[in-house]
């Protein structure tokens, strides 16, 4: 009986042993470049393939993802060599072992470092999935057919603001399709309600030639500012 309690105990100590020599190094955020301080944000290592990791992501979670609609957002902690240091998971809408499923795909990922100073710099990257699926980068950018004289002469100034003597400029985030028809608008810095309706109404009709990405049409996104002056 002395002689089992003696082994196991033996045991117990090695696999504490092991236990603290494979402890996780201490990770501190302040030591990690925000976006919007350094010059090159760190980015994804495309495949060989061309495959992005966004599009790998969802063939590995086609079959088990049934809350395609919700978000994974989190923070992810690149070091200056492109290894990822940390996932922090800002907010999830997805289940715990989707969760574990993306955090797996992402601990065998290469990044791309972040500089600063023309230095490889440790920083963070904002990162969500799914993401949008309309760009935001690509070699040609939509562009209204006819000019941007084709959504001047769109914009019916409202009464109401005219009478009121209210002027302003509307910022509008437009979303793209491959046709170069507007799918979407929203408003990112608002002027008045009847300016922001107008300047809607004035971009949904108007037609685009299509964002190009590697020579393909592709879905995008642009901010468009209208602006709304009397005379």
């Amino acid at each position: 009986m002395k002689k089992f309690i003696m082994i196991l105990s033996i045991i117990i100590l090695f696999v504490s042993c092991g236990d603290e020599n494979s402890s996780d190094k201490v990770i501190n955020i302040s030591d990690y470049y925000t976006a919007d301080n350094v010059e090159i944000a760190a980015s994804f290592i495309e495949s060989e393939d061309g495959i992005s990791f966004a599009e790998k992501l969802k063939l590995a979670l086609e079959n088990v993802d049934e809350l395609k609609d919700s978000d994974f957002k989190a923070n992810l902690l690149i070091s200056e060599t492109g290894e990822l240091d940390k996932i922090i998971i800002i907010e999830s809408g997805k289940t715990d072992e989707v969760n574990r499923l993306i955090i797996n795909e992402l601990e065998d990922e290469k990044f791309t470092p972040a500089k600063r100073k023309g230095m490889n710099v440790k920083s963070q990257l904002r990162w969500n999935y799914p993401g949008s699926e309309y760009l935001t980068s690509v070699e040609k950018l939509p562009e209204p057919i006819g000019g941007i004289n084709e959504i001047a002469k769109n914009v019916i100034y409202p009464e109401e603001a005219k009478k009121a003597g209210i002027e302003g400029k509307v910022f509008l985030n437009v979303f793209i399709n491959e046709e170069g028809n507007v799918d979407k608008l929203v408003i990112l810095k608002s002027s008045h309600p009847a300016l922001d309706s107008a300047a809607i109404e004035a971009v949904s009709k108007v037609k685009f030639t299509p964002g190009k990405k590697d020579g393909i049409p592709v879905k995008t996104q642009i901010a468009i500012p209208i602006k709304f002056q009397l005379k």
